[in-house]
Parts: C-alpha cells; structure tokens; sequence
C-alpha cells in the first residue's frame, strides 16, 4: 500500500466561476524519497541502478584477505517531505556475514529533512580467495520512502524496529578476495620470568583473595596487519536439548535450565593438592544439568565437567586488568613484526585448582579465533612474624612491648617465626620501610635507615655515610614500624606484617645533626661555655676530637666527674645525610653549651664551595624534644650559631641565634683542622 504524505487538490472552474467549463481534478504526490550513493566523489559508478534507491549494489573491488577494508554510504532524501530511516542492517541470509560489519548503530533512527544526508560504513575481512564480483551478502534499509524495492510486511517491519507500513531497500555487496599476504598470530604466556608458547597462562599457587597476574602477548609473524576483532574470557557450552537455547557467552547455568552469562571459570576441588576424579564429556556424554563443559588448560582435548567456579561479591576468578577495547567496526591494528600485551589477573576464593579460557577473534584465515588456557590453584597464604631479634647484641629492652633502642645501637631484626600454611617451607624474605599503604611501614622524616640484607631471614639495620660507606645502627631520633613478607616454597606470598620499634636518646643532653644532600660535609659542634672564642679548643667537642676512644671512653675531659658529664660525637658523616649526633649523660651543672654547625665543604664539586644544603638541628633533653631548627646554608665555611642549652634547667636559648659566613677564628690551644 502506497503512503501518500501531501495531496493537493486543484479544482479549476466549477466551484469558483458559475458557468466555466472545468477539467478533472490534478492531484499532485509529494512523498520521501531515498537515494543511496557513494560519499566519495571520485567513485563515478552509481551505486543504484534505478530510482537512485533500486538494484543497488557496494563494490569492493579487489581486497586482500585478512585485510580490513572498508566503504562508506550516504543516504540521503532527495524531496521536501521528512525521510525516516528506521534501521539498516545487515542481512542474515548474507553468505559472508561473519565477515561483514556495520557502523551503523551509533547512528540511531535519524530523520532527514529535504536534501539531507546520513552516512555509514560498510566492513569486510576477506578469510579467503574469491572471484571478482562474488556476492558477499545484501545491507538492508527500512525506510518510509515512496520509492523502495519493496513493501514488506507489518511484522517484518516490526522486527526491524520500523513502522508498521515500511519499504525495504537491499543493496548488494560484492567483491573479491585476493592473497595479497596473510597475518600470522604467535602468542606467548608469561608470569614472572616463566614464559609459554601457545600457553597456557600458569598462575601457580596464589593465596586465597590475593592477585596473581599473567601477560598474554600477541605477536604479528606475518605480513599483514593482524586485527583483533574482540576478546572474551571463559568457554561457550555448546547447545543441549534439555534446557533454552541460550546465544553467545550464556549457559544453561541457571535455575531450571535458564540461561546465564558465562561460564567464565571451572573449578575442582580437591586434598592437599590431589584433585578428584574428572566426568569426561563431549558431544556424545553431555555433563548433568547446572554444570558445563571445560577444555583442560594444557591439553584442550581434554575436556571435564564442572560447575561455575563461585565469584565472591561477583569478583572474577580471571578477569583483564585492563578491559580491551576494540570491536569489528574498530578492530586492534597488529603490524607485522610487532606485539600487543594485556594483563590478566586470577584471585581464587577458595582451596581449588581454577580453569578459564582465553579467546580473541582475528583475521587469521582459517583460524580466525585464537586462544589458551589459564590454570591457577587457591593456596593458603604463609604467615610473617617479624620482631626485634637483638639490640646492641642482648635482647631489647621494651616499654609497652614495644623494643627500645638508643642512636648507637646494632639492631637486628628477624622473620624466624615466619611459617606457612600447611607445612609448606618459608623460602623468601622482604623486608620494606615503604609507607605504601599496602605496607604500612614508616621511619621518622630525615631518616635513611634500611636493612643491611632486605631479603634474608634476620637482616641488620644500617644507614647510607660517605656515600657508599654502610654504617650499622639507627640514625634518627624517633618511632620505627619495619615490614616483613614471606613466600612458600610454592611462590606464593604472605601478607605484610609490622614491627615497631623506638630509637630513644638516652643521655640526658642529645644534639642531632642532619641535612639534605649526601655531597655536603656539615659539621656539628657543642661548645662549653657558650663562647665562640673556644672554636677548636679543648671546650668544642666536633669531629677532630670528640669520638670515643676505642674503648668507648670520652677524649674529652669537661667536668669535675667522670666520663658521665663528657661530650662524644657518635661519627662524622663527610658524605652522607648524617645524622651527627653528640651525647652527655649527665652534664656538668651550672654550665652554657653552644650548639653550632659549620659547612665544612661540598666533595661533589658546587663550583667554589657555592651548592647550599638545608641543615636540621634537632636538641632532645632527657628524651624529649625541646628544639628543632632548619637554616639553608648557602656555602661552604657558612658558620649558623644555633641555640645555647643551659644547664641544669635544660633550657634552650636561640636569642643569639645567627649565620655567618666565616667560621670563628679557631681557639690559641685547638686542635685539628677547622
């Protein structure tokens, strides 16, 4: 039934002018009308051969196989009546439908106004030779154009989304597929520094709710671009009679025989590792009702049935890290000779071996699908039980629990008491100071601390001086939590776990020294008396001679008693980040010192002594912090006169505070180099 849209009556004569002698009524016909046409201008061949919309028919020329080529289609309204375009597609009886594609879904049901147009592409892979002009398939159009090949009928109209009344217009699509060179698809497996060709992906033993991943690389050893059309993770069931025919990436999984998405991942259980016995299938012995068909990892000949595997919180077994994003209409481009990776990830959430599958759709020929197996196992996880083994060679001493150590103290720490799950050997350490959050780990800003042997069962602490130079013991003033991890013996990792411990000064005046760049050699010094005058002298304790004997005695001799109330500087850092610290357990009474720091030299060459470093006083009387301080010291012989600490009241005086560019003049009786 044709649709008239406008009609336009004219009646000349009779009913205006009495006694005219009139002609038959003109009726005049305005209606959409459809043309279809190349949009590339230089394509002369019209696509319709009648009509502009009749025996239409898209060229593909000659087109290399596993190619991805492609042409466009403008559809446009060549009246002054709105055209509507209900859907186009492709259709199903088309001897290449797998393929052919369209873009034309992102365009909707457009409606076109008089000399509008809308355009589209049309798809095609060739999977193999062909003569020219062989017919692919047919692009069909539903439209309310007056001037369609056909009407269709109302249900017909209907399932392709139209109008009840609708015209379908078929435009023929040809071409040839001609051996211009083919693609070649490699892919390799790789976890850790294990890798497989042609797979599968072995995830090993990973604890229950922790990651594993696997790198699926795809590699072009072909000639032609390798396209991937799409990616899909898990096994397609094949049909049973006994419950719905279920399309795509769904199963007879659901209650009664429903179809369900998946499945995505089989499952098997088993006792310390030995797995029961599999039900074999196949076409012939279909597995019970609620369970599906699985290919064996490594052998896909092998097949078994199985349920699917329970996703906690609809968490994937397998799963990408990265979804892929490409389609037929926007295919991934593989250039020959190069290589694509993506990221899978497995998590078991239970004691079981785990089997999926890996898929992607290509422009192989003759293989246009390309896939492995992934095989991962849920596995207990060790446990790490780190804790302070010795300090100072004893065993700590500990306030709260937690272990107490003073700036001079060997600490070791160690993962003894580590163990895993179900008799499975310990048989990696790592021990971290990161504060990632994973970890939790922290040491106090200004620390360098770190582990003289980050991956041994017991480990010593140290820090970086003189650049290369590792010097064992706690460097800064303040609250520790060191982490620990283990792995079994079947490589997998435990969680991170914590110990803390509290680097305490133990003297009653404690001065501590640190900056920011590891070439700067900054000095610390302590004088008695608060007087710049005693620079050097026997009454300024710095690095020329105030370290301890090697009995562990003061050199300097300050107070009426004995070592007790003398100064010692632990070490002189030349290279490093310091600290420099110095020490008196009970200070002489009635008594100044002047804390000051001198910018001895920059070893790593800042032109004439001119690199600048941030230096960071910190003054700690009977365990507390009572100063702290940071001044840019702009060039070497800077001299920052920081604070005077008084005692017996402890106090800390920085009136006089001040930088100078030279040192004091060195004391009439000192010793040493300035």
């Amino acid at each position: 039934m044709k649709r008239w849209l406008a009609m336009l009556a004219v009646v000349l004569g009779s009913t205006l002018q009495p006694g005219c002698n009139c002609d038959e009524p003109i009726i005049i016909k305005v209606a959409p009308m459809l043309q279809v046409q190349h949009t590339d201008a230089e394509i002369e061949t019209p696509l319709c051969a009648v009509d502009d919309a009749k025996e239409c028919a898209l060229d593909f020329g000659q087109a290399g196989i596993s190619i991805f080529n492609y042409r466009s289609i403008a559809l446009a309204n060549r009246a002054d009546v709105p055209l509507t375009i209900y859907n186009v597609r492709l259709a199903e009886d088309s001897p290449q439908l797998p393929e052919l594609g369209l873009d034309w879904a992102s365009t909707g049901r457009p409606v076109l106004a008089g000399k509008e147009f809308v355009a589209f592409k049309v798809f095609w892979t060739p999977t193999i030779e062909m003569e020219a002009g062989q017919n692919l398939g047919y692009i069909e159009v539903f439209t309310n154009a007056d001037n369609g090949e056909e009407e269709v009928d109302e249900q017909t109209c209907l399932d392709a989304g139209a109008a009840i009344n609708c015209e379908l217009t078929r435009i023929a699509i040809v071409g040839q597929g001609a051996d211009m060179g083919l693609p070649e698809a490699k892919i390799v497996a790789r976890v850790a520094s294990n890798a497989w060709d042609g797979g599968p992906c072995q995830f090993g033993f990973t604890g229950v709710n922790s990651q594993a991943n696997c790198r699926v690389e795809i590699t072009n050893i072909g000639e032609r671009d390798l396209l991937l059309f799409g990616s899909e993770l898990g096994f397609r069931d094949a049909p049973r009679s006994d419950c719905q025919t279920c399309e795509g990436q769904q199963w007879c999984g659901g209650e009664n025989g429903a179809c369900i998405d998946g499945p995505y991942a089989a499952e098997e259980t088993g006792d310390a590792g030995v797995w029961a016995d599999r039900t074999a299938c196949n076409a012939e012995t279909v597995c019970p009702l609620g369970q599906f068909c699985a290919l064996d990892a490594e052998d896909p000949a092998q097949t078994f049935c199985s349920g699917e595997a329970e996703a906690p919180e609809g968490r994937p077994i397998f799963r990408f890290i990265d979804e892929p994003a490409f389609s037929r209409e926007q295919p991934l481009a593989i250039s020959p000779g190069t290589s694509t990776t993506f990221q899978l990830a497995f998590q078991p959430s239970a004691l079981r071996r785990y089997t999926g599958r890996i898929s992607f759709t290509t422009n192989v020929p003759g293989g246009e699908e390309i896939s492995m197996g992934l095989v991962g196992i849920g596995h207990n996880m060790p446990t790490a039980v780190p804790r302070v083994l010795s300090v100072s060679g004893g065993p700590p001493n500990r306030n709260e629990g937690i272990a107490q150590v003073a700036p001079s103290d060997t600490v070791l720490l160690t993962g003894e008491d580590s163990y895993g799950a179900n008799g499975a050997e310990i048989s990696a350490y790592e021990w971290s100071f990161s504060e990632d959050i994973d970890i939790g780990a922290y040491r106090p800003t200004d620390s360098h601390l770190d582990f003289v042997t980050g991956d041994d069962e017991t480990t010593e602490l140290g820090f970086l001086n003189n650049i290369d130079n590792f010097i064992r013991g706690v460097d800064i003033i303040g609250s520790y939590r060191a982490a620990l991890r283990v792995q079994d013996q079947y490589g997998v990792w435990s969680d991170w776990a914590t110990v803390d411990f509290q680097n305490i000064p133990g003297d009653s005046i404690h001065i501590e020294l640190t900056w920011d760049h590891p070439s700067s050699d900054v000095d610390l010094h302590l004088l008695r008396g608060g007087d710049r005058a005693s620079y050097t002298g026997t009454d300024d304790c710095y690095y020329a001679n105030c370290k301890p004997n090697l009995n562990g005695d003061p050199r300097l001799n300050w107070g009426p008693g004995g070592p007790e109330d003398d100064p010692v500087l632990d070490v002189d850092d030349v290279n490093g980040f310091g600290p420099e610290n110095i020490n008196i357990d009970q200070p002489e009474s009635d008594q100044v010192f002047m804390v000051g720091v001198h910018y001895f030299r920059d070893a790593a060459g800042g032109e004439g002594g001119l690199r600048s470093t941030l230096a960071t006083i910190r003054i700690y009387v009977w365990e507390r912090l009572v100063f702290e301080e940071t001044a840019l010291l702009e060039a070497s012989e800077a001299w920052w006169q920081v604070a005077n600490v008084e005692w017996d009241s402890g106090d800390v005086d920085d009136g006089a505070a001040q930088m100078f560019t030279e040192t004091p003049p060195r004391a009439g009786g000192g010793g040493g180099w300035p």
